[in-house]
């Protein structure tokens, strides 16, 4: 599973959602280097293991439209709508907190979760190929 922590203000949180809603074009937003035949096969292969249910992806909204501002009801709802995906269920975080969870740097910020909860990635780069190379 890929523990996802945006924000509906951040642009980069926006491309990694356009990725993996199916334009490549985000998915060259959000990594350096633009879009590449590896990153087209690693973003199709995450969108396959989405849709064939082989992994899962949370979107915890931490911010709303503005930095510092919990995302509303709406912008959860207008996150899904811009950014459909099967498989990635989108959340709020009302009360903030959940980023003190983790060490967050900023975000994006991504986590590979495994089966067992244990985390595999923390904010690599690598837990997307994580979520790619899902069997």
């Amino acid at each position: 599973m890929m523990l996802d922590l945006s924000a509906v203000w951040c642009p980069p949180c926006n491309s990694a959602a356009a990725c993996i809603a199916g334009d490549n074009a985000g998915c060259g937003g959000l990594f350096q280097g633009g879009v590449t035949p590896e990153l087209t096969t690693m973003a199709d292969n995450i969108r396959a293991n989405l849709k064939n249910g082989v992994i899962n992806w949370v979107t915890l909204l931490t911010d709303g439209a503005q930095q510092g501002q919990a995302s509303t009801l709406a912008d959860l709802q207008a996150w899904d709508s811009k950014y459909p995906q099967e498989n990635v269920w989108v959340l709020g975080d009302d009360s903030r907190v959940v980023g003190q969870w983790l060490p967050t740097s900023g975000i994006p910020y991504f986590v590979s979760v495994n089966a067992d909860f244990t985390y595999n990635n923390i904010n690599t780069g690598a837990e997307w190929q994580d979520m790619a190379n899902a069997t």
